[in-house]
């Protein structure tokens, strides 16, 4: 019974992981427009710079998750060096 509980438990997480990489990924393209907006105000190019920051941690950290939440099972490469889908 453990076998079938695993699997569950597995793609839940998976599932949790996507939906907080995809809030991540729209928190990084929200502080990017911020920083476009900003750009034409008077404002300091330290604040610029850590807009920018924040948002390109925000969107590729969501990027990753949605990366590794959408992977299932069967799509881990092996170690004899065959590649996925997406080349790596």
């Amino acid at each position: 019974m453990n076998s079938q509980v695993t699997p569950h438990r597995e793609s839940i997480f998976r599932w949790l992981l996507y939906c907080c990489g995809i809030c991540l990924e729209l928190l990084g393209m929200a502080f990017m427009g911020a920083v476009v907006v900003v750009f034409f105000g008077q404002v300091d190019a330290r604040v610029l710079l850590s807009l920018t920051a924040i948002g390109m941690v925000l969107f590729y950290g969501g990027w990753f998750c949605v990366r590794q939440g959408s992977r299932g099972p069967g799509q881990i490469p092996s170690e004899r060096g065959e590649r996925d889908a997406c080349g790596a």
